[in-house]
């Protein structure tokens, strides 16, 4: 179970990657920031700074999120998330 609204971002956005499609894992809440990529910073002879998408993020069935918000399973309000993910586990036998 993993709660997630538009202040997912990033690393938090890889962990959400990391459980899509996984048989007993499921999200709630509203869609993610859409940072879903890793940069690099590389200082350039002036001073100025060049960042650099290097990668981004593909979940487990090889979909490539390419700087899209990463959807919730079960869509609710960021303040009903919660609420929604306990009666999706009570529905499921969790106690």
């Amino acid at each position: 179970m993993v709660l997630q609204d538009g202040d997912t971002v990033s690393s938090g956005e890889a962990v959400l990657t990391a459980f899509r499609g996984l048989d007993n894992a499921r999200s709630f809440g509203a869609d993610s920031a859409g940072y879903t990529s890793a940069n690099s910073v590389h200082p350039l002879y002036d001073g100025a700074l060049l960042v650099l998408t290097e990668s981004t993020y593909f979940d487990r069935d090889g979909v490539n999120l390419a700087e899209e918000p990463v959807a919730a399973d079960h869509r609710t309000s960021s303040d009903g998330a919660e609420v929604a993910a306990l009666e999706w586990l009570r529905d499921h036998g969790c106690n």
